[in-house]
């Protein structure tokens, strides 16, 4: 099979009996899956239809009867943060987020800066925000009380202002 696709190699790997497609776009993708499949048929190549995979799911659709979850951590390199949702017992995924830091914000404290992936993922994900109830997750406890006292810093506690238009509910 690797010598039959030889000369699709810009457009897939292969490896033992299975084929990786990949693309740029939806329309690019059913394109290269059509130009490889007429190849398998010319080379006379069955398939077994259930251990074809196309368009696996990574990501849902929110439920707006549920809370989301956002999960967020930073390091002195960059920030992440994913948006979850447990509905019917599941975790479902609904955005990832991550991005490299500045030089100055690597300058940061540590509590500056899980406080920093917060805030760019909120900036990032407002739209799922607005409106609901939102659980943050986040590695450095003393961050769990910022929406209710001073944290005594002051990019943390002007962060923390900036959060009060979101429903922040305390986990």
């Amino acid at each position: 099979m690797t010598d039959i696709l030889s000369s699709y190699r810009q457009l897939s790997l292969v490896y033992i009996n299975n084929i990786v497609v990949y693309s740029r776009s939806f329309e690019e993708h059913l394109d290269h899956i059509t130009q490889l499949l007429l190849i398998l048929l010319i080379h006379i190549f069955q398939l077994n239809p259930s251990k074809c995979m196309n368009f696996p799911l990574f990501l849902n659709f929110s439920n707006n009867n549920y809370s989301v979850i956002l999960t967020t951590d930073a390091s002195k390199v960059s920030i992440s943060g994913t948006l979850q949702q447990i509905t019917d017992g599941k975790t479902k995924n609904l955005y990832y987020h991550s991005q490299v830091i500045s030089s100055t914000q690597r300058r940061y404290d540590s509590i500056e800066l899980e406080t920093l992936a917060i805030w760019l993922c909120f900036q990032r994900i407002r739209s799922y925000l607005l409106g609901r109830s939102i659980i943050i997750y986040t590695y450095h406890c003393p961050l769990c009380n910022m929406m209710n006292s001073s944290v005594k810093n002051r990019r943390v506690d002007r962060i923390s202002i900036l959060l009060q238009e979101y429903h922040i509910e305390k986990n």
